[in-house]
């Protein structure tokens, strides 16, 4: 996610470079997310691990954007939807959504 903020403060977003100068100074955070990182192809899929105890849950995350709207503060949403990685993780969002 810090890697899509880096690409939002690269295309002149005001809102993500105050985010990112203020994400900057917590203490403890990883030199690497200090710089963006220029890949050739990054992948459109972000996965992410929640862990407390033994119990794991592990999804996958997509972000939709929706590109040239007729109404220019809709250029601005971001929809961000998560989506188990295993069987195990499945189960359990099947669990709690009963």
């Amino acid at each position: 996610m810090i890697q899509i903020l880096h690409r939002d403060v690269a295309q002149g977003s005001r809102a993500a470079a105050q985010l990112l100068d203020e994400i900057v100074t917590y203490p403890g955070l990883s030199a690497e997310w200090r710089l963006p990182r220029h890949s050739q192809a990054s992948s459109p899929v972000m996965t992410m691990q929640l862990a407390k105890g033994d119990f794991r849950l592990a999804f996958f995350s997509t972000f939709t954007t929706l590109a040239m709207p007729t109404d220019a503060a809709l250029q601005q949403i971001k929809i961000e939807c998560f989506f188990p990685a295993d069987d195990a993780t499945a189960e359990k969002a099947r669990q709690l959504a009963l």
